[in-house]
């Protein structure tokens, strides 16, 4: 049997009416445009590190800690631990497994003394009277994923989680 030649063929994705079709295209690059500028307004604040939304701040008493909650592998990371009143004469520092897969680059001040104690490190340092304690680690991240942390002093905990992208 001759096929009549004004005969419609199947049209599944609208492609024969023009109208349908050029509707649809445009929704898809309008959903495709806000997309990007989302992606770029979070990138602008830090969401993957490097901006304002990539800092966290925790506390618990005389213990305030500021982390970066978005780092990437092979950049450098700052922890700051600061303990306001810091005891008199010395300050044992407590940190979880935050340090693990991590390179510590430099510690300031330098402790007087460290060591591991199952699954805390344990750093010392040296204080002044009437003065805040502060101690900053340098880090370098040697691997992606969600890094658990947490920091004590004096009975005091503050537990804190970043994220390493790569």
């Amino acid at each position: 049997m001759p096929r009549d030649a004004h005969a419609r063929e199947p049209d599944p994705i609208g492609a024969l009416r023009p109208d349908r079709f050029q509707r649809r295209e445009w929704a898809a690059l309008r959903v495709a445009r806000w997309a990007l500028i989302a992606g770029l307004v979070a990138a602008g604040l830090g969401a993957f590190g490097g901006g304002p939304l990539s800092s966290g701040r925790a506390s618990s008493g005389p213990l305030h800690v500021t982390h970066e909650r978005v780092s990437r592998v092979g950049t450098a990371a700052v922890l700051e631990v600061r303990v306001d009143p810091a005891p008199e004469g010395r300050l044992t520092l407590e940190v979880g497994d935050y340090l693990d897969g991590a390179e510590v680059v430099a510690i300031t001040p330098a402790p007087t003394a460290q060591r591991r104690s199952g699954r805390l490190w344990l750093f010392e340092f040296d204080t002044r009277p009437g003065e805040p304690a502060v101690v900053e680690f340098r880090l370098r991240f040697d691997r992606p994923g969600t890094r658990p942390g947490a920091v004590g002093v004096a009975g005091e905990r503050v537990a804190f989680r970043a994220m390493v992208l790569p």
